[in-house]
């Protein structure tokens, strides 16, 4: 399991037979590459999936002033943690219209129970599928500037999505499947 970011760092650049770091803050172009892209690259993957990990729950309260049209209620979206990526509100089996504007989520509902992808900076409670995701989608971004290669470029993209599937497929299993909702256009089959 990674215990830092540039445990991660490391893994990208291992992936790219590049020289390992040992800090975000070394002088030498690997680590600056790495201290550019990482929160950005950490913040990208974790909004690609409801990571069991990352997943939080906050009850919202109501913003002071309503929409100016469209909705009747503004709610403030969580900031510690920070929500990345609205997964649903209220019941999730029959899910009310909502929308995010800038950092606030627009509903008509007069209350809201989130369910978000939060920002997660420690990564010593990461999944190992979202570190080997993250480290495959680092070692894509950096690829291009420290090798020049564009088929090393390719050869990364390919191994990033391959991983990520694999990833989100085994992180995916850990919960109970819910039922889809049901629809009128749907024919239950009688036996």
């Amino acid at each position: 399991m990674a215990s830092s970011a540039v445990d991660i760092c490391n893994l990208s650049l291992g992936i790219l037979e590049e020289q390992r770091i040992m800090s975000l803050t070394d002088a030498s172009e690997p680590a600056r590459l790495c201290n550019l892209h990482f929160e950005e690259a950490r913040d990208f993957v974790l909004r690609l999936h409801p990571w069991n990990f990352a997943v939080s729950r906050a009850s919202l309260s109501q913003n002071a002033e309503a929409p100016a049209f469209g909705y009747a209620y503004s709610f403030k979206l969580p900031t510690d943690p920070y929500c990345l990526r609205v997964l649903t509100i209220n019941d999730p089996t029959r899910p009310p219209d909502w929308k995010v504007e800038g950092r606030n989520l627009l509903t008509d509902e007069p209350g809201v129970d989130l369910v978000y992808v939060a920002r997660v900076q420690d990564v010593t409670i990461y999944d190992a599928g979202f570190v080997q995701a993250l480290s495959h989608y680092l070692a894509w971004k950096l690829a291009k500037p420290l090798t020049g290669s564009r088929s090393e470029v390719d050869t990364r993209r390919e191994e990033f999505f391959a991983v990520l599937r694999a990833a989100r497929g085994v992180d995916g299993m850990e919960d109970v499947q819910n039922a889809l909702p049901t629809s009128p256009f749907v024919i239950e089959q009688v036996s």
